[in-house]
This record gives C-alpha cells, sequence and structure tokens, in this order.
C-alpha cells in the first residue's frame, strides 16, 4: 500500500507520450480579401492593421476550422492612442448615426486650460479623410480666434498621430473581421488567411443589428447551429469602447445565414460585465436548447432558452475570484488578474437523470465548482439554488486555467496557461492534483493556450496566442506567434490517469453513434433572416415551433466592459521558435471528414516526463 500511495503522484504528473501536431502557425495573421486592390485600400487607410490581431479562440463544424479574433490595438498602437482617447472617444462616440449635429459633443483637448469646443464629424468622412480639415469642423463657443487656431492645429496633429498609429475610424483597432475560418478541404497552406464568416458584411464593426463587433467564444452544436457572442466592445483597458450590447447571434451552418439575434437584457449584466465564455446544452430535440454564459468580471452566470428565447442571470460566490490566486507567472512575466471570476465552463453529458453537469472555475483560482442544469435551466431557481452549487476539487498549484472542454465518456481537458500545457481530468476519479495529467506541454509554442475544443470526430484543436505578451508587453513579429494544434482524443489520453474505463468508452461509443444529428421536428420553418447579409438558401434550414420574434434592441448604458488589466510584470526574454512537420498527405474526397495524415514522433527540443514512447503513424480524423 505505501508503494501504491507513492506512485500516485507521479501517476498524476505524467504526462501523455503522443503530440499535439501543429496544424498552422503565423508570425503575424492575415485575411483572404476578395481582390489585392482592396486589402492595399485598407492597409493605406488603416482599417487593416494585422499587428492588432489576437485569435481568442477556435470551433471546427465539419469542413471549417472557425477562428476567432479580439479587435486589440498592439503595443505601439496602445501607446499613441493611450494619450489620444480624449479626442478619440469624441470620434467613437457617433453612434450609429451619420453625423452629428452641431449642438453634439463637446471635447475637452488637453491644451493646459482645456479649451472646450464641439465636433461636427462625418462617419463616411472619417474613412476616407485625407486632411484634418476634411474630418474635423470645429465651432469654438466663447473663444478667441487665436485659440480657435490653436485647436485646429491640434486637431490636425492628433488626427496624424492616429492615422500614423494605425486608427481610422470606428475600426480603430484596424482588422477586418473577428469571426472567421479555415477551409480544412482546401490545398493546405500552413499559415492560412482568413476568410470572414458569414461575410465581410457580417463582421461590420460598429454595425450593432447586422454586423459583429468581438466574438469572444462560439460553440457549434448538434444541430449544426453556431452560437456565437458578441460582446459589443473593441479594445482593451482604457482604449476599450462599448458602441453596441451584448448579443447571441445563432448562424445555420447549412445556408450560412443568421437565423437569430438575441440583445441580453439590462438585468443580465452588470457595470464590470465581461461574458468569457459559452457553453451549448441540447436536450431532447433542437428546441430543447439552453446557452450558459460565464461572467468573468461580473461574476454571474447568465442561462437562456432557445423555445422561450429568454435569459435569466445566476449570482453566486463560487464565481468570485479566490483572493490567494491572484498572481500569475506565464512564460517571465509575473503580473496580478486577482479579479478574474468565472471563465472556463464545460458541459458533460446527459446523466440518468435527464441533466447534464456544467463545470465552471473562476480564472483566479484553482478551485473546480459544479452544478446541475437541472438548477439553470429553471428561471424560478434563480433566488433559491445557493446550495446546487457545489466544490468539486482542486487542481493544486500553477494551475489557473482558461478554456475547458468535455468529452461524452467524461474526460475533460484545459489549458493550464501557468504551465505552457493543457491538462486532462477523468471524471470517473475524484478532483485532486493527483488525478490530473498534462497531456502536452510546450514552453514555446504553448505560451498561453487560449482556447480548446474536441470536435465530432473526437480530435482536439487547441489555439495559443501568446496573450499576456501581445498585452502588457511586444510580440516579435519575426517569431511565430500563433498556433493552432490537433491530435485525436484517444491517443492524448491513453495510458494516463485520464483514459477511461472500458464501461465508460463502450457507453460512450453507443451515445456517439445514435446522437449523429438530431433530426428536426416538424414545425414552422424560421421566416426571420437577414437579407442585408445576403438571400437566404433555405434548403436544409433548422426549424422552430413558433415564428422567431425580431429582437428588440436593449442597451445598458452603464454597461463598461473591459478585459482584465496586467498590473505589473517582468522584463520578458524572448525565445526561439522551434517549427517542425506538418502534414504530407491530404484527402479532401469527403468534405464532412477530411483526413490528413503525418507521423506523430517525440521532438527533442520539447522536454516532458515520459510515459511512454513510439512512433506511429495516424490519421488525424478517423
Amino acid at each position: 500500500m505505501m508503494t501504491l500511495w507513492l506512485l500516485l503522484p507521479i501517476l498524476g504528473a505524467c504526462s501523455a507520450a503522443i503530440h499535439m501536431q501543429e496544424r498552422y502557425s503565423w508570425n503575424v495573421l492575415d485575411w483572404s480579401y476578395p481582390d489585392d486592390y482592396s486589402r492595399q485600400q485598407d492597409l493605406l487607410s488603416g482599417a487593416l492593421v494585422p499587428e492588432n490581431a489576437l485569435p481568442v479562440g477556435i470551433e471546427r463544424w465539419r469542413n471549417k476550422l472557425f477562428v476567432l479574433f479580439h479587435q486589440i490595438p498592439n503595443s505601439s498602437t496602445r501607446e499613441v492612442g493611450n494619450a489620444l482617447m480624449t479626442p478619440l472617444k469624441f470620434i467613437l462616440s457617433m453612434g450609429s448615426d451619420n453625423h452629428l449635429n452641431s449642438d453634439g459633443p463637446r471635447a475637452f483637448l488637453p491644451l493646459g486650460n482645456a479649451i472646450k469646443i464641439d465636433w461636427l464629424m462625418y462617419k463616411e468622412d472619417l474613412k476616407h479623410a485625407r486632411t484634418c480639415h476634411e474630418l474635423v469642423y470645429i465651432i469654438p463657443r466663447q473663444e478667441e480666434q487665436g485659440d480657435k487656431d490653436v485647436v485646429i492645429q491640434m486637431v490636425c496633429t492628433t488626427w496624424l498621430q492616429m492615422r500614423k498609429a494605425g486608427f481610422s475610424d470606428a475600426s480603430l483597432f484596424s482588422i477586418p473581421a473577428t469571426l472567421n475560418y479555415i477551409a480544412l478541404d482546401a490545398p493546405y497552406d500552413p499559415s492560412p488567411k482568413l476568410a470572414p464568416y458569414p461575410s465581410w458584411k457580417g463582421n461590420e464593426l460598429g454595425n450593432c443589428e447586422y454586423g459583429l463587433n468581438t466574438v469572444y467564444r462560439i460553440k457549434a452544436d448538434r444541430c449544426d447551429r453556431l452560437w456565437v457572442l458578441d460582446t459589443g466592445t473593441y479594445g482593451y483597458d482604457n482604449t476599450t469602447t462599448n458602441p453596441c450590447p451584448y448579443a447571441l447571434n445563432v448562424y445555420d451552418l447549412n445556408t450560412d445565414q443568421r437565423i437569430r439575434r438575441y440583445v441580453l437584457r439590462a438585468e443580465d449584466i452588470v457595470p464590470s460585465t465581461f461574458i468569457a465564455n459559452i457553453a451549448v446544452d441540447v436536450g431532447k430535440d433542437c428546441d430543447d436548447t439552453f446557452a450558459y454564459m460565464s461572467d468573468e468580471l461580473g461574476y454571474g452566470l447568465i442561462a437562456y432558452s432557445w423555445e422561450e428565447n429568454k435569459s435569466w442571470r445566476f449570482s453566486h460566490s463560487y464565481f468570485m475570484p479566490d483572493p490567494l490566486k491572484g498572481d500569475f507567472n506565464i512564460a517571465g512575466m509575473n503580473f496580478q488578474w486577482g479579479s478574474e471570476g468565472i471563465f472556463g465552463i464545460a458541459l458533460s453529458s446527459i446523466g440518468a437523470n435527464g441533466y447534464r453537469t456544467l463545470y465552471f472555475s473562476p480564472l483566479a483560482s484553482h478551485t473546480e465548482f459544479e452544478v446541475s442544469t437541472q438548477t439553470l435551466r429553471d428561471e424560478k431557481r434563480v433566488s433559491d439554488s445557493y446550495r446546487d452549487f457545489k466544490v468539486v476539487g482542486t487542481r493544486g498549484a500553477d494551475s489557473h486555467l482558461t478554456a475547458k472542454v468535455m468529452s461524452e465518456d467524461g474526460v475533460q481537458l484545459f489549458n493550464l496557461i501557468d504551465q505552457n500545457a493543457i491538462g486532462c481530468w477523468n471524471s470517473e476519479l475524484s478532483y485532486k492534483p493527483q488525478n490530473i495529467a498534462i497531456v502536452e506541454k510546450d514552453d514555446v509554442g504553448l505560451i498561453f493556450p487560449s482556447d480548446v475544443k474536441i470536435d465530432d470526430d473526437q480530435n482536439v484543436w487547441a489555439i495559443s496566442d501568446r496573450m499576456s505578451i501581445f498585452l502588457e508587453a511586444e510580440l516579435d513579429y519575426s517569431d511565430i506567434n500563433f498556433r493552432i494544434y490537433t491530435a485525436p482524443l484517444r491517443n492524448l489520453i491513453e495510458e494516463t490517469v485520464c483514459q477511461p474505463s472500458r464501461a465508460s468508452r463502450v457507453y460512450s461509443n453507443n451515445l456517439l453513434q445514435s446522437k449523429n444529428r438530431i433530426a428536426s421536428i416538424p414545425s414552422i420553418p424560421y421566416t426571420y433572416y437577414d437579407t442585408r447579409l445576403g438571400s437566404p438558401n433555405l434548403s436544409g434550414s433548422l426549424h422552430a415551433t413558433t415564428p422567431l420574434p425580431k429582437a428588440t434592441y436593449v442597451s445598458s448604458p452603464f454597461a463598461v466592459n473591459e478585459l482584465p488589466k496586467v498590473s505589473s510584470y517582468f522584463t520578458l526574454h524572448k525565445q526561439p521558435s522551434y517549427p517542425y512537420g506538418v502534414p504530407t498527405t491530404t484527402n479532401s474526397n469527403d468534405l464532412n471528414s477530411p483526413t490528413y495524415y503525418q507521423t506523430f514522433s517525440t521532438r527533442q527540443s520539447r522536454p516532458r516526463q515520459p510515459c511512454r514512447t513510439k512512433e506511429i503513424t495516424q490519421p488525424f480524423y478517423e
């Protein structure tokens, strides 16, 4: 017994023998424009600044790999932008109006005694102006002509600095699309350009009703719907702008049309709200679907019913950060994210009682919590559910995590940002350090793993983005900064403490074979499509039991949405990158299940604690 007790910590720390494979990588991101002229125009106007793109999430559906981008100015842009936020805020305050009337907003420019002025700005001119006089018409009030000349000079100087720094129009953070995809059946490119989804028009920044601002997380469900959470914001820290309300957008993946937009109620959010993640719970049919959204900085959990087209908010002390776990050390940087609450959320498979379990954890915490979806699905339980939330266990030291996901047989994967690693836990076992394993670790390639997903073919996808360096230091764009990895789940967890029991695997296989797609129920087809985004192809569209009402625009002017701020850090020493093999064969005959072959082998440049070593040839998807 003593020997077994001594082996447990070793087993828990042991790594999987099969590495994830680097499928895609980029030094800097770029987009697939319809022609080179369009791209050059965006570069010249400042509408495209590739260095301002930070990939934060992924999702795979059939032959599409979705990649999400947060619109954040890089460190060079922020340095100028921070000094210019007073005039810039008034440029952005145009909202959806084409222009401001002469009684519009007033600004104080940083001119000593701060001359009060009115701005009369035209949105279209803002995109194409070549001089500041084409952009701004200033009418000083109760000021002498000499002061007017000073103000004009100041505005011109500010405008030139803004353009040089990459600021242009309301898309001052300068990427053309926040929601994008890579075609997996296209000829393989290790650094592909991104294609906007569903279209360029559908990603128009500041277009609250028909566009997207910043998509932070998405989820594809078994009904071929893509759930897209738009934060309504763009920027970072004091450059954050909130032109639109939080909205849940749902797309029919068979037609690439948006079929619903739900704006969160004012009661669902608080002044500090930042919704960091989304999980989708499909029940007996496509109508019986709920979405759960984690409010990281507002410390809440929002539930949304597809059938009722209604949302409600839960509050609990378990959503808050652990005051002892706010210190982070990532890639040589030390900083404090002490206010980061509930972040990662993941759903189990349906249990014997007909409900799932939602697992969740705050970012500034090492503890795992859970709650039954039986509670979350019931709006009446909002004020009477405190004891329904349970503590699952703790992971141990250096175990802050961002995203998490759970397989049908109960294996949870999660990103361990302190360790540049991806960990796992088998829910058949108790939640403690001895039962946590590392399935992938790379001190170069996995600096800040931001998202992890398991697709319908039981393949794992993970993305790393060096977010902490991007936000508070400066990326080296001659190095590889962004990577997407993939591997079969069973290979990653084989011979680790996370490998499920045989009974669990048999149950999971039967469940996967029986559930492939939920059949649409005979009912009234959707009538609400965004026709401005293109004519919908109604073949294969989803159905609902009632016609979908158009969502009412509800905005909370008090909801100031911000990303967490890093308050301190050490000097970062740059690390070299080690590129390695890529898939050598592509089989695109079956678009629903593309197959990429590659030799899996241990890389000498990546130290780890091996359980076993072998070299095999294995298809990525089976």
